[in-house]
């Protein structure tokens, strides 16, 4: 009896087996899907990116480990793997792309150089200092660094005119080039006497004679665009910290100032690092302010510094005019966003943290805040509130442990600037003498665009200036500038004197002497302007609208270049 049901036992498994195997869906395919992204040459495949999937007749799938992989990934390129799977007796295989990488190198590859020249105009026969080109190496890794190892080819200053200057850089067996190009320039050559303190240089210019041996580049840009009436504009290039001082005297100046900039690629980052406004009247602050919320300088560079009026005048209301709220509005809301604003006493003080009475713009370079007696006094004269600063340029010879060497004075020049500040009833031009030991200038900027209140001798007899340049619309029917009595003083002094703009037909403006552009450096003191480098005593307005004083008779110029 035992065996009999051992035995029906036995044959009802083997039924149930068949059974189930004869129901089981048939396995119809294989699926593949890689979720890795490229690999290196000679790679293993992670099995835990790769997703392995058996499907069947009913429409069910299943996740499958025990499959086998097949690849090739000893060479870069898009490679295929093979996937296996065997279930029962059936195998099935799929497939999917996989991009195999070449190994990077141990050091990135050198793509490109590039070379700028930081140097100026070559004088024939001069050389070429490595020290003035920068060179870059750029690498495939997106890298980059500065290198010294270059070579420089193809440089020639034997003839005047423009040389295309080769530079090859090698590195690990590759080598790259680039160029540049440098300007070759007669040397400057003396041909006559022009005026008190000038001499007419071959090329034009002129060279203001028995100046300091000192160092670096100060460029002072004394603007003609900005005045269809009196109003002041003054760029300022010490190395490369762009300065500006002022911008009338209408809104339009919002316009031409930076296009004159742009137009002589003074300004090539966007960015003034100081701008200064004198005082409040329209003719200084109209193109800073602009004629609405995004139209004036103010809207259209990056700042560091911005130094301003200490005070301002106001009617019996004590109104402000629209120009003067909308400048400062801006310069208010670019303090809050982290641009330093300081009044001009401030700065003097040193008494708001970054203020400075001296900020040193280069290794020998200076702008130094002078003390008008009228940043912490009241005067019904708001010309008088001006910011007043003196720029300091040296040499290497100069003593600072002994600032009182006498043969420090040949190796700094200096250069005034006093805004609108007047001496109408002996006030601030006075007191300016009177709290600061002011030294003999270079040039200096008249005061006032001329007026009759103006450069006084209280301070011309101290300053003894050799070049005095004025911003100003010679006949402007309102105030007459330049007056006489403007024109009588300065004789005293110099007839280095040069004017920017003319009135025509008692309407509008042109040039006089246009741009008039103070270069000083290692070379000497240059005047050159946009128009022509006529002395205002020479100039047919002159002849024409104003007395010649006793000083400028018969002291006639070598008006142009004789061989």
């Amino acid at each position: 009896m035992k065996k009999l049901l051992v035995f029906l036992l036995s044959a009802t498994l083997c039924c149930c087996l068949i059974c189930a195997s004869a129901c089981r869906p048939a396995y119809t395919g294989l699926d593949a899907r890689y979720d890795g992204g490229e690999v290196q040459i000679g790679a293993t495949l992670d099995k835990s990116l790769i997703t392995v999937t058996a499907r069947y007749g009913d429409g069910t799938e299943k996740r499958v480990d025990d499959y086998e992989l097949s690849y090739d990934f000893s060479s870069a390129g898009d490679k295929t793997v093979i996937v296996k799977y065997t279930e029962g007796k059936t195998m099935r295989s799929a497939s999917f792309k996989v991009t195999v990488a070449a190994a990077k190198p141990d050091t990135p590859a050198l793509t490109h150089i590039t070379a700028v020249y930081n140097g100026g105009d070559i004088y024939v026969g001069g050389i070429l200092n490595n020290a003035d080109i920068t060179v870059t190496a750029f690498y495939d890794d997106g890298g980059s660094k500065s290198v010294t190892s270059f070579s420089v080819g193809n440089f020639s200053s034997a003839v005047a005119g423009e040389c295309a200057v080769n530079v090859s850089y090698d590195e690990n067996g590759v080598t790259k080039q680039t160029a540049f190009t440098v300007k070759i320039v007669a040397k400057k050559t003396e041909v006559a006497d022009y005026g008190d303190y000038g001499m007419l240089q071959r090329d034009g210019s002129v060279k203001i004679v028995n100046t300091a041996m000192v160092g670096g580049e100060l460029q002072i840009h004394f603007l003609a665009v900005t005045n269809n009436s009196p109003g002041d504009s003054i760029f300022i290039k010490a190395g490369d910290v762009d300065i500006l001082i002022d911008a009338g005297s209408t809104t339009a100046a919002s316009t031409s100032i930076p296009k004159y900039l742009a137009d002589n690629n003074l300004v090539t980052d966007n960015k003034l690092e100081f701008v200064i406004a004198t005082h409040s009247d329209n003719d200084h602050i109209a193109g800073l302010a602009g004629s609405g919320e995004s139209n004036g300088i103010l809207d259209k560079y990056q700042f560091d510094t911005i130094i301003t009026y200490a005070g301002y005048y106001t009617d019996k209301n004590g109104t402000k005019t629209a120009t003067q709220t909308r400048f400062e509005n801006k310069c208010q809301a670019l303090a809050e966003k982290g641009v330093n604003v300081f009044t001009a006493l401030e700065c003097y003080n040193n008494s708001a943290e970054g203020a400075q009475r001296v900020y040193k713009l280069t290794d020998n370079i200076e702008m130094e805040v002078l003390y008008n007696y009228y940043y912490d006094h009241s005067t019904s004269n708001n010309n008088n509130y001006s910011v007043c600063l003196m720029f300091n340029q040296y040499g290497d010879g100069y003593d600072f442990e002994h600032v009182d060497n006498p043969n420090n004075k040949n190796y700094v020049n200096h250069f005034l600037f006093t805004g609108d500040l007047e001496n109408e009833k002996g006030e601030a031009e006075d007191k300016l003498v009177r709290y600061n030991n002011l030294p003999n200038v270079v040039l200096f900027k008249g005061g006032h665009h001329g007026s009759k209140t103006s450069s006084n001798i209280v301070l011309m007899d101290k300053i003894l200036p050799k070049v005095v340049c004025v911003c100003t619309c010679c006949g402007e029917g309102r105030y007459g500038f330049p007056a006489q009595e403007f024109i009588d003083r300065t004789a005293l002094y110099t007839d280095m004197v040069f004017m920017t703009n003319q009135n025509v037909a008692g309407a509008s403006s042109t040039p006089l002497n246009g741009n008039i552009v103070v270069t000083s450096n290692s070379d000497g003191v240059f005047v050159n302007c946009s128009n022509n480098n006529t002395l205002f005593k020479d100039t047919d307005w002159f002849k024409q609208n104003r007395a010649c004083p006793p000083q400028w008779k018969n002291d006639e110029t070598e008006p142009s270049v004789t061989a």
